[in-house]
C-alpha cells in the first residue's frame, strides 16, 4: 500500500469515531447547520489528498456519508472509474 493511503487510513480511524458522534446529535439540525459543523472533521480527513481525490471526499464527506465510503469513492473519481470498473473497485475497497 502507497504510504500516503496508508497514512490517510490511519487518521481516518483517528478521527472517524467523533465524527460519528457527531452525525448522531445533529439529527435535528437545519441541513446547513450539519454541514458547518462536520467542516473541520472533513478538512483533516482530507489533509492528505488533493485535487479530485480531495473534492469527491468532501463532497461526500460533507453530505454525512460514512468516512470510510467517501474514502473509496474519491478514489475511485480520481482514478476515473466508471461502470463496471467503479462498482468492482468500491466493492473492494469496502471490504
Amino acid at each position: 500500500m502507497k504510504p500516503a493511503i496508508a497514512r490517510t487510513l490511519c487518521l481516518c480511524a483517528l478521527v472517524c469515531a467523533p465524527a460519528l458522534a457527531v452525525d448522531q446529535s445533529m439529527r435535528d439540525w437545519p441541513a446547513g447547520e450539519r454541514q458547518k459543523a462536520r467542516m473541520p472533521t472533513c478538512t483533516a480527513n482530507a489533509s492528505a489528498m488533493s485535487g479530485l481525490e480531495r473534492k469527491a471526499f468532501m463532497s461526500e464527506c460533507l453530505k454525512g456519508t460514512d468516512i470510510g465510503k467517501a474514502k473509496c469513492d474519491a478514489q475511485a473519481t480520481a482514478r476515473g472509474l466508471t461502470g463496471d470498473d467503479r462498482t468492482q473497485f468500491l466493492r473492494s475497497c469496502a471490504r
